[in-house]
């Protein structure tokens, strides 16, 4: 209210069917600050709707954005909020560069976050960790891992 835009932007709290949202939208912004991980990310990205966020730097913004989304590829990460107000602005005044970063998203999602692949990562890890990892070896007071 205080910047003016209650004419172009609503919110509608929790909702049911978000896929609505996503057919209409061309950018999905994402300014939190601590995130884990967040699957709203995506959804977004499955949809064809790349997201604008905040890159972790491990003191102020902890989250794992950077994991999730390839900068200036299949969406964009801010460093902070300056930048962040600055790359919204840029998306606002040249939408048709979103073009590019909405198919690589959907793109991204459909190869790298199928069942299979993910699937194949986890077996990957446990693998690699296997009954023999000295992580996961019991240890005796005194006793040294094997």
């Amino acid at each position: 209210l205080e910047l003016g835009l209650e004419k172009c932007v609503t919110f509608h709290g929790q909702v049911n069917d978000p896929e609505r949202f996503y057919a209409d939208a061309d950018l999905f912004v994402f300014p939190t600050l601590l995130e884990n991980t967040p699957l709203v990310i995506l959804e977004a990205m499955a949809h064809g709707v790349p997201t604008l966020a905040i890159r972790a730097d491990g003191i102020r913004y902890l989250n794992s954005h950077h994991e999730m989304i390839d900068d200036g590829r299949d969406g964009l990460l801010a460093d902070d909020e300056k930048d962040f107000s600055r790359k919204l602005a840029s998306c606002i005044r040249e939408p048709d560069n979103l073009t590019t970063l909405s198919l690589a998203s959907r793109s991204r999602v459909e190869h790298d976050h199928t069942k299979t692949r993910i699937g194949d990562r986890w077996e990957r890890l446990l693998l690699d960790l296997g009954p023999n990892h000295p992580q996961l070896l019991p240890t005796s007071e005194g006793a040294e891992r094997r």
